[in-house]
């Protein structure tokens, strides 16, 4: 019953921080590859007691707190933001067509650049990804599409409108 009581003991206090997690690994493995508890003799148990009582340095609990923030803001800003790479020549070509006119159906634009209706769907949903473009949807009618603010900024800040 000792036993267990100081293995609960020893599992609580090495969850509570990382480096003692580290050791409270280190402990269990042995425990269990050795497959019986000859291991956890009283000077084991009284070691790594020792080092989850140890302080963890100012320094490294900085770095540490750093280093998380860095990679929360690397992954946010991955996910935010869409990459600023070029668009393909159909895509801005694309945009400069809904510049000029409002609303233009995928069937039209397909006939203006005389390529098949899919490969229009392809662009115009990239473009719309991309927050560029927008569709309106009405019952028994083919969508309309129009060049949004995003789309705009990118024409006018690569001059693609003359």
């Amino acid at each position: 019953m000792l036993l267990k009581a100081n293995i609960l003991k020893l599992l609580k206090l090495f969850a509570s921080d990382s480096r003692t997690a580290i050791v409270g690994y280190i402990v269990i493995s042995r425990i269990l590859l050795g497959g019986c508890v000859r291991y956890l003799t009283k000077t084991t148990i009284i070691t790594a007691f020792q080092i989850a009582n140890i302080p963890t340095p100012l320094w490294a609990t900085t770095g540490l707190v750093l280093l998380s923030g860095l990679l929360i803001h690397i992954r946010s800003s991955k996910s935010h933001s869409l990459p600023k790479a070029s668009l393909a020549d159909f895509q801005i070509k694309l945009l400069i067509l809904l510049a000029q006119k409002h609303e233009w159906t995928a069937q039209d634009i397909a006939s203006v650049f005389e390529v098949h209706i899919e490969v229009v769907n392809f662009h115009l949903q990239k473009l719309k990804q991309r927050n560029m473009i927008t569709a309106s949807i009405a019952f028994n009618r083919p969508s309309q599409w129009s060049i949004d603010q995003e789309g705009r900024r990118y024409s006018i800040e690569h001059n693609e409108l003359r």
